[in-house]
């Protein structure tokens, strides 16, 4: 099975550790192990704000098709990718997630 990109970016970060992305995800070593091995290969959208804030990676790397560089800016000052993020993480407050390069 062929990985998602954002799925192999954040495993690489972790140096291919699963129970370390386990971590920054939140979850359990088995499942990140079911998103390598089986279903779509990739992070589930609620897991992304997570991930990103924890291994420092740009949302919209993470999961392209969801936050994708078409919801950079957003009327009123804040991106729509950080808004979005908000609705998938009760304990996300609106900072910005760092763009990387």
């Amino acid at each position: 099975m062929t990985l998602d990109p954002g799925l192999q970016l954040a495993l690489d970060a972790c140096n291919g550790n699963e129970s370390a992305l386990a971590r920054a995800a939140g979850v359990k070593q088995v499942t990140v192990w079911h998103w390598i091995n089986t279903g779509k290969g990739r992070i589930p959208a609620e897991r992304v704000p997570a991930i990103a804030r924890s291994l420092g990676l740009p949302i919209e790397r993470l999961r392209a098709d969801l936050f994708g560089q078409h919801l950079n800016n957003a009327p009123g000052g804040i991106s729509e990718r950080n808004a979005l993020a908000g609705a998938f993480d009760p304990f996300f407050h609106g900072s910005e997630i760092r763009d990387v390069k």
